[in-house]
């Protein structure tokens, strides 16, 4: 009886080692989360937004849900009338494959982006448009 019962211990412990494996934005390669544009490639020209008084960023939601922005990033411009962050768009976006859709809400329009994930790690986000231009973000 003894064994049966270290037997079915052992049968449990090991059941329950497994499972269905959980997918979802929440790992550390996750879109969610904020990023700010630190380079553009676009026609062959490079483009550093290293040091410039503004940063564009752009915040990925959980719930499907985006926002572009501009962040004024410069001590010497940033006052209490002008406002540090500046809405530019916002949006609903989805990723199926390497394949990240963005739906804009502009006004009363809209508009849809498609970008290729190049690169999505902890901390860089590389996407490319149709045409070739390459965004690099940076968390």
């Amino acid at each position: 009886m003894k064994n049966f019962i270290y037997f079915f211990l052992m049968a449990f412990t090991i059941a329950s080692c497994g499972g269905t494996e959980v997918t979802g934005n929440k790992g550390n390669d996750s879109i969610s989360g904020k990023w700010t544009l630190y380079k553009e490639i676009k026609d062959g020209h490079s483009f550093n937004y290293v040091g410039v008084p503004t940063a564009t960023k752009i915040e990925f939601k959980e719930n499907g849900y985006f926002i572009f922005f501009e962040e004024i990033i410069d001590e010497k411009i940033n006052n209490e009338s002008i406002g540090s962050i500046q809405e530019n768009s916002k949006g609903q976006y989805s990723i199926s494959d390497k394949q990240l859709k963005m739906n804009r809400f502009e006004g009363d329009s809209s508009s849809t982006e498609i970008w290729t994930i190049d690169k999505l790690s902890i901390n860089e986000l590389i996407l490319k448009s149709e045409s070739g231009r390459l965004r690099y973000f940076k968390r």
